[in-house]
């Protein structure tokens, strides 16, 4: 199964170079470009999206922030 996703500010401007973490039956990476853009495959199952947070760039943080309002994930049968 193919993933991909934006991480972005509250404003809207990507985040390149945070690293997305999916865990499930097959755990992998991703870093997000310039465009805040990531994309990764996984084996079929539930999987676990979140972000590193050492990763994020200064002044931005996930705290009380939930990582799917971050996070938009697509979901895209091979």
């Amino acid at each position: 199964v193919r993933l991909r996703g934006i991480v972005s500010n509250d404003a809207g401007a990507p985040l390149p170079n945070v690293t997305v973490r999916v865990d499930g039956a097959s755990a992998t990476s991703a870093l997000t470009d310039s465009r805040g853009e990531w994309r990764t495959t996984v084996a079929p199952g539930d999987v676990k999206v979140t972000l590193a947070t050492e990763t994020l760039p200064p002044g931005h943080d996930l705290r009380g922030v939930p990582v799917h309002a971050k996070t938009l994930v697509s979901r895209q049968p091979e």
